[in-house]
C-alpha cells in the first residue's frame, strides 16, 4: 500500500493531463466517454483494403481474357450439323492455315461444313450441289478455274428450286460468277460470298448426290493428297500409305444417296492447301452420298501417327 506520505504524487500520476476547465465540467455532468479507436482496427484498415483491391484486380484480369474479341478462333461443330442457314463464320481462317499434323488421336469432331444439315449455305449447278467450308475465310484469285456460270437464283429455299435451270444458291448473290477449283475437278467449286472467294465441297442434298458413272475418286479432285486424318484414330501423313488409303476409297461401293450423320470425320489435305471433310462411321464415308470402304478404317489404324 501506498504511503500517506506519498499521496501527493500518486494523485498527481492518476490526475495528469486533466484540466479544470467549463469543457471537462460538461463531459463529467453528461457522463460521456471518450473512447480511443482500438489499435487492432486501425491495422486492419489497410490490410482489408488491400485484399479488395487485389479481388478486384484479379476479376478484371479475369473478366480481361474472357471477352478478349482479338483472340482467333475456330468454332467447330459436328459433321452435318451446325449453325443456322447462311451464316458465316468471323474467325475463319485463310487459305492455307490449316495443316493436318500428327498430334496424337485427331479429335473426334471435325468442323468445317457451314450451316445446319437441314438447309446449309450452298451452290446448285446443273444438278450437282456444292456445300460452304467455313475454312479458308477467302481464297486466292490464282485458285479460280474455269468459269461454270452465273448464279440466276438466289433463294431461302433451294431445295424447292432444284428443277430450275443454270445456278441457284442461297448464300451467292444473283449475278456472281462460280468457278472450278484448280486441280480439284468436281470435288468442290470457288465463289464470291461478302467480298471473298470462299470454298464449296461437292455434297449430296435433298435426295441429290451421285449423277451418272461418278465414283467416290470423283469427289477427291485431281491434286496430290498430302495428309489424311481420321477422327479417334489419328493422322497419315507418309506418301506411300496415303496412295494405298486413296485407292481404297476411290473404289469404294455406293450405298445411297443419303449423307450421314456422325460425329466422326475424315480431313483430307491436298497439296494447294485445301481441306475437304467428309463424315465416317465404321468403314462408310460419306459425303455426296454415302459410300462403303470394306477394311478402310483398320487399313488406316496402321499407319496413322
Amino acid at each position: 500500500m501506498n504511503n500517506l506520505d506519498n499521496l501527493k504524487q500518486v494523485a498527481d500520476e492518476m490526475f495528469s493531463g486533466l484540466k479544470a476547465d467549463e469543457k471537462g465540467l460538461r463531459r463529467i455532468l453528461s457522463g460521456q466517454k471518450t473512447v480511443k479507436p482500438s489499435f487492432r482496427l486501425y491495422r486492419l484498415v489497410p490490410v482489408a483494403a488491400a485484399c479488395a483491391v487485389l479481388v478486384f484486380s484479379l476479376i478484371s484480369l479475369q473478366q480481361n481474357k474472357i471477352t478478349n474479341e482479338g483472340v482467333p478462333y475456330i468454332q467447330t461443330m459436328v459433321a452435318g450439323n451446325g449453325s443456322l442457314p447462311g451464316e458465316l463464320r468471323s474467325h475463319s481462317l485463310p487459305h492455307g492455315a490449316i495443316t493436318l499434323k500428327p498430334s496424337g488421336q485427331a479429335p473426334q469432331q471435325g468442323g468445317l461444313w457451314a450451316g445446319s444439315s437441314g438447309n446449309f449455305p450452298l451452290i446448285g449447278v446443273n444438278g450437282r450441289f456444292y456445300r460452304l467450308l467455313t475454312n479458308p475465310s477467302s481464297v486466292p484469285e490464282s485458285m479460280l478455274g474455269a468459269s461454270l456460270g452465273s448464279v440466276s437464283l438466289l433463294t431461302n429455299e433451294p431445295a424447292l428450286s432444284m428443277n430450275d435451270p443454270g445456278i441457284i444458291s442461297n448464300v451467292v448473290e444473283n449475278g456472281l460468277e462460280v468457278y472450278q477449283a484448280k486441280g480439284m475437278g468436281g470435288a468442290c467449286v470457288l465463289a464470291s460470298v461478302n467480298g471473298n472467294y470462299r470454298l464449296f465441297q461437292r455434297v449430296g442434298f435433298s435426295g441429290n448426290a451421285v449423277i451418272g458413272n461418278e465414283s467416290f475418286g470423283d469427289f477427291l479432285g485431281n491434286t496430290k493428297v498430302v495428309a489424311m486424318q481420321l477422327s479417334g484414330v489419328g493422322t497419315v501423313n507418309d506418301g506411300d500409305a496415303i496412295s494405298s488409303l486413296i485407292r481404297l476409297i476411290s473404289n469404294a461401293d455406293y450405298l445411297n444417296n443419303k449423307t450421314m450423320r456422325t460425329s466422326k470425320t475424315l480431313l483430307i489435305e491436298f497439296d494447294n492447301h485445301l481441306v475437304l471433310q467428309f463424315s465416317v462411321e465404321g468403314d462408310a464415308i460419306s459425303a455426296c452420298g454415302t459410300w462403303q470402304a470394306a477394311g478402310f478404317t483398320s487399313e488406316f489404324a496402321k499407319y496413322a501417327k
